[in-house]
């Protein structure tokens, strides 16, 4: 359907509904299920984030880290792959450890900044610190 995981990042950018939202801590994966509208026409995609190495939750009044299995039926707002990361994320009870996340995905009022090694869309998987010309 795509070949690049700019092209894939756009379409999940136009926005769709979550069907699922799932994070797994012993696997590293993060899986989520959604519907988008292509030329009129729902159809389902299966994003799987795999050997995530950081998940950053943030909402509007704040951030936290909560069990993000609660987006489910939310509205995917906005979806930005940046090749060569975000920027360095930390967090105070981990001394020394920092976190460059590649995906910043808007789901209803809560922003998920991953940090994957790989991802797929449906059966089509890219490296994600891969540098796209």
């Amino acid at each position: 359907m795509y070949s690049t995981l700019k092209q894939w990042a756009a379409v999940i950018h136009r926005g769709g509904k979550v069907l699922s939202l799932n994070f797994d801590f012993f696997v590293k994966t993060l899986s989520i299920y959604a519907e988008m509208e292509e030329g009129g026409t729902p159809v389902r995609h299966h994003i799987l984030f795999k050997n995530v190495a950081s998940l950053f939750v943030a909402e509007k009044d704040g951030s936290r880290l909560e069990d993000v299995s609660h987006m489910d039926d939310g509205e995917i707002c906005s979806f930005t792959y940046v090749s060569q990361g975000t920027g360095s994320r930390s967090h105070s009870f981990i001394e020394g450890y920092e976190s460059n996340p590649h995906f910043l995905i808007e789901i209803s009022e809560k922003v998920l900044a991953v940090e994957a090694e790989r991802v797929s869309f449906d059966s089509t998987e890219f490296y994600a610190y891969k540098r796209e010309e």
